[in-house]
């Protein structure tokens, strides 16, 4: 998950969700007392929604999501930046949770876009959300600068061209990223080795304060000692839309993706991918 969706805790009904997620929120000047009473309602209804059983979450998300447009649709020219925050944020949350179609999510970037100002962190989740509608396989992967966790060294995505690139978005506090480099990218590691057509490169991710040194450490104590490198600025998940890890790029030798998506969701496609690949007599 990324830091915007952990600050925010948007994800109805998994573990990181906080019973103040929410604080409440003082009335601004400019906020007319009717945009105050249609966020505060809001808030009821995501304090419902998290009360109710897991089977009905779905449906809850839904009717979260559309409670959310709706304010945004009625009240975003007058509510405060930080309603407009919240609001904002948990719509493109929920809309990515309930594989909302692309044209709503890109009719709501631009009617957001629209205003005369939006909070920095809602702006840089919109063009999160553009990069992940727009880049899709066949498109050519953003090149990215990073910095190897070992010996410092810079690594750009350019460097690596001519290889078949699986690019893993990753952090030592993250489980399922933990638990697809221990099931299937350690043994995917292993079986590729010796092979210099192929290159696994994890790529840290800066949120939730997440360091190189965590990285260098983890990795050491793992074993694990395939590329890894840290992105400390978080230019490099933006690019390529990342708002939750493990996320997987299989880029080909052209540059272009071959594969996108959230691990455990495209794991087995890329697997198969590179088996072919390597597979295949060297020049061809």
């Amino acid at each position: 998950m990324s830091d915007f969706t952990r600050r925010l805790a948007l994800a109805l009904g998994l573990a990181f969700v906080s019973p103040a997620f929410f604080p409440a929120v003082a009335s601004a000047d400019e906020a007319a007392p009717s945009v105050d009473a249609a966020f505060a309602e809001l808030e009821k209804e995501l304090d419902a929604a998290r009360r109710m059983p897991p089977n009905a979450r779905r449906k809850a998300m839904e009717d979260l999501m559309a409670a959310a447009g709706a304010f945004l649709d009625r009240h975003r020219e007058k509510a405060s930046q930080d309603q407009l925050l919240k609001a904002g944020g948990l719509w493109f949350e929920l809309a990515g949770a309930t594989n909302a179609p692309e044209q709503a999510l890109r009719d709501r970037i631009a009617q957001l876009r629209a205003l005369p100002a939006l909070p920095p962190p809602l702006a840089g989740a919109m063009r999160g959300v553009e990069a992940r509608l727009d880049l899709k396989a066949g498109k050519p992967a953003p090149n990215w600068t990073a910095v190897d966790i070992r010996d410092g060294s810079e690594v750009t995505l350019e460097s690596l061209r001519g290889k078949l690139v699986l690019m893993d978005f990753w952090a030592t506090w993250c489980g399922p990223c933990i638990n697809l480099m221990d099931q299937k990218l350690a043994p995917l590691h292993e079986r590729t080795k010796n092979d210099d057509r192929f290159v696994l490169v994890s790529i840290g991710v800066p949120w939730s304060g997440e360091t190189i040194e965590k990285e260098r450490a983890f990795a050491e104590k793992k074993g694990f000692h395939w590329k890894k490198v840290f992105d400390a600025t978080g230019d490099v998940p933006q690019a390529y839309g990342v708002q939750g890890i493990p996320t997987l790029v299989l880029v080909d030798t052209d540059g272009t993706i071959l594969s996108i998506g959230v691990g455990r969701g495209v794991i087995g496609e890329i697997e198969q991918i590179i088996a072919e690949r390597l597979a295949q007599p060297r020049g061809q």
